[in-house]
């Protein structure tokens, strides 16, 4: 029989709700979507629009033939300043740029936010001959900054515009450093258009070399490789009512023809020119030829490091404990002493910090063993490309190398002894005579402080740290079981033997020694670790209805013998039955003490280790 009913008005409900939900998903994809778009679009239109109104500006001040001028404006009153320090709120900020035949006014409004461009002609005398429209330049603008203060030293002009996106959520700062090209007046007006009455007249010329002052002074420049060498050149006329900045360059002292300088000050050096040259750059002004000054240039270049131990010869041979005088010669062209300076590196050899860490000279001390091989390098600090490296293998007489007898942790435990450390002597003919042992270095980790003197000992005491043996072939190093808990402790050990009345080591070997602390769980299998004996520093439980207590624990860093661990029980009112078993304790609390009225009870238990007490177990209730 066919089932001819119809959709339910509940299955008609469900199936809306199920399109709604997924409408609305949809939908908000495609708004994230969108806003996102809308963000990344918005966020590239500022920076292309702050990158353009920053060439702008640019382009009207890099030829400026006049003077510049900027200003704030604040409470109607107008003020003439270097750059914004020490400038409060303001209303308004205006570049002003003065050429010969026209005048460029640049606003900013604060309230605004935008930057306005205005041009005025003027004749010679700088009379206002016509007024052009005050256009809008940029939009968008939440602040503006200028500095004139390096404008006449070295003819540098900064600017800073601040940008915001139309939605208000971001922004873009676009800077820049305008390099001027004419030596101007900077905040000074008075004169700027009286050239008839005054005219120009030079009376110095310097020049700049990647921004610096070099005027009758040495540019010395590493080279490296095959490079093209260039370097670029600036002059600066200076004098009264604004000089020609017009220049002409030269250079002398070279060998190549092909070593040419441009009239825009670019010097490059032809490929065979000789680098052991020292180049001369003269400039010389067009508006007076009697004033010239010049700039020398000195290449300087690694050709070659060499590097050799002192006496070195075919027959000597290099023993373990050798300490040996190795040098560095750096050969080039123009090279001062300060440029010969060296990164040494080495392996199977120690430096010695008997000279300077980047000098010539160094000396080393052979640690290689018999049968392996020293190498000492050095690599030029001005050159990195040139490195050179000397390299022996080990003679006798002898080498000492120590190593664990079986496997070894690298720490230990108070009141307790490592494995045992073995030595080898190479070459292994007897000639030695007794190998030696010694603990060479005790530290505390923490300070670094060094403990030898103190924490050592010839012999096995419980406050100090000792070997098993002084002499032959094994050792084993024994901690005390009093050296003071709290602290972690390194300790080094090495063996040596004695030829000629020269002490021949090995390597030392470490072992750490850390903290003694106790590890505390309850019943509930909560845990405390208690590196303090102290009673505030103990685990403390709260006994809600459950008088009996069971507590477990371990201690750590201490080797702890049948014994040493006691339990002690205090309050003896509020613990009874207290029993220890198997690194587990448990007492009970007297029934009569839960029908008191509200007090509060501490019972409580000491865990004492080597009779020092190191745990205290607060079982504390309240009724």
């Amino acid at each position: 029989m066919n089932n001819n009913k119809g959709v339910s008005l509940v299955e008609l409900i469900i199936v809306i709700a199920i399109l709604g939900i997924f409408g609305t998903a949809v939908f908000s994809l495609f708004v994230v979507g969108t806003r996102s778009y809308r963000n990344v679009g918005n966020d590239s239109d500022i920076q292309n629009e702050a990158q353009l109104t920053a060439n702008q500006i640019e382009n009207l001040l890099i030829d400026t033939t006049k003077a510049i001028t900027y200003s704030y404006t604040a409470g109607g009153s107008t003020t003439k300043v270097l750059s914004d320090n020490g400038v409060g709120e303001v209303d308004s900020k205006t570049i002003t740029v003065y050429n010969t035949d026209s005048i460029y006014i640049i606003d900013w409004i604060k309230s605004d936010k935008k930057i306005f461009l205005q041009k005025k002609e003027v004749d010679n005398t700088g009379q206002v001959t016509n007024t052009g429209n005050r256009e809008v330049m940029a939009e968008k603008v939440i602040n503006f900054s200028a500095s004139l203060e390096k404008a006449q030293s070295k003819n540098k002009v900064f600017i800073e515009i601040q940008f915001e996106s139309s939605d208000g959520t971001s922004g873009y700062l676009a800077s820049k450093q305008i390099a001027l090209r004419n030596v101007l007046a900077i905040n000074d007006t008075s004169n700027i258009y009286d050239e008839q009455e005054q005219p120009a007249a030079v009376t110095g010329i310097q020049i700049f070399y990647d921004g610096q002052n070099c005027t009758e002074d040495t540019v010395s420049y590493f080279a490296s490789g095959e490079q093209e060498l260039s370097f670029s050149f600036s002059a600066l006329v200076r004098g009264v009512n604004f000089p020609s900045q017009n220049v002409t360059w030269a250079v002398s002292g070279n060998s190549s023809a092909e070593t040419t300088i441009s009239d825009t000050g670019r010097l490059v050096l032809g490929a065979d020119e000789n680098l052991a040259n020292t180049l001369r750059v003269t400039v010389t002004s067009a508006a007076n030829n009697d004033f010239t000054t010049w700039a020398n240039v000195k290449i300087k270049k690694v050709n070659g490091l060499n590097v050799a131990i002192q006496g070195d010869n075919s027959s000597r041979e290099y023993h373990y404990g050798d300490v040996i005088i190795v040098n560095a010669n750096l050969s080039g062209d123009n090279l001062e002493d300060t440029d010969k300076q060296f990164r040494w590196t080495s392996t199977g050899a120690q430096r010695l910090n008997t000279y300077p860490d980047t000098s010539s000279v160094q000396e080393y001390k052979i640690t290689a063993t018999v049968g392996n091989s020293f190498s000492i390098s050095a690599t030029s600090v001005a050159d990195s490309n040139f490195t050179d490296t000397v390299s022996h293998e080990v003679n006798n007489p002898y080498g000492v190398t120590i190593a664990w007898e079986v496997n070894q942790n690298y720490w230990m435990k108070r009141n307790d002894t490592s494995n045992n450390l073995v030595a080898t002597v190479e070459p292994n003919d007897g000639g030695y005579g007794d190998i030696k042992w010694e603990i060479c270095w005790i530290e505390n980790k923490a300070t670094h402080q060094p403990l030898t003197d103190t924490l050592s000992s010839k012999s096995y005491r419980d406050d100090k740290i000792s070997l098993s043996s002084y002499r032959g072939q094994k050792t084993s190093i024994y901690c005390g079981k009093n050296i003071d808990w709290n602290t972690e402790y390194s300790v080094g050990v090495r063996a040596y033997i004695e030829i000629n009345g020269q002490k021949i080591y090995s390597e030392p070997k470490y072992v750490g020694i850390d903290k003694v602390f106790i590890r505390v769980w309850d019943s509930n299998n909560n845990s405390q670790d208690v590196y303090s004996g102290t009673e505030d520093a103990g685990m403390v439980r709260w006994v809600n209805d459950n008088s009996k207590m069971k507590y477990t624990f371990e201690v750590y860093n201490y080797n702890c013998t049948p014994g040493t661990i006691t339990i002690e029980g205090e309050n003896p009112n509020y613990v009874k039955n207290l029993s220890f078993n198997d690194n587990s304790l448990q007492f009970d609390i007297p029934w009569v003490f839960w029908s008191y009225p509200q007090k509060e009870y501490n019972a409580k238990v000491k865990i004492n280790i080597n009779g020092i007490t190191r745990c205290y177990i607060h079982s504390k209730f309240k009724k």
